[in-house]
């Protein structure tokens, strides 16, 4: 069978320039694709006495504290625990409509070592900013907004109080009202 040069070079000529024509080179680094919040209308305000939908013994108990008393519930609300002879201070906050972004700048401009996290497939991050103590924030998109969980260990410059602020970030990303 003979094949005819000019539709053979047609195909040929046509297939060179639609990939040359559609090829190009993107500049960047790759990104995992980032979903909406897995939660938009959930509320993770005070409610029904809790605060960040956990009772004050869930927060004593992830904390590892022996004493738990919480001077101020709302919209924001501060506990302080005892850990032996350590005092530990904690403060759950939610902005209904806050925005990651905004809470990550004002984190960085305040000197604290932000580190990006996904916690229970949430955006999230860790600040760390020891000025009056071991402190840490965990704070994630949630709902509508933001919630975040604050943890200093007063008077301490050592421990890792981060991991006790993301404790508490994920049982409230768990927990169920």
């Amino acid at each position: 069978m003979r094949w005819p040069v000019k539709p053979v070079a047609v195909v040929t000529v046509t297939a060179v320039v639609t990939v040359a024509g559609c090829s190009q080179t993107v500049s960047g680094t790759a990104r995992r694709a980032e979903s909406g919040v897995p939660d938009p209308n959930r509320s993770y305000g005070y409610v029904d006495d809790r605060c960040g939908l956990l009772v004050d013994s869930s927060i004593q108990q992830a904390i590892g504290a022996d004493h738990i008393v919480r001077p101020y519930s709302g919209a924001v609300c501060q506990y302080v625990l005892a850990r032996g002879s350590a005092m530990v201070d904690v403060t759950f906050s939610w902005y209904e409509t806050g925005s990651l972004d905004r809470e990550r700048s004002l984190a960085a401009e305040r000197g604290a070592t932000v580190t990006e996290k996904v916690i229970e497939r949430h955006q999230a991050f860790l600040a760390r900013r020891d000025t009056t103590g071991a402190a840490c924030s965990a704070t994630a998109a949630a709902g509508t907004g933001v919630l975040s969980w604050w943890v200093q260990f007063r008077g301490q410059r050592d421990g890792d109080p981060c991991k006790d602020a993301e404790k508490l970030l994920t049982a409230t990303l768990q927990s169920d009202m």
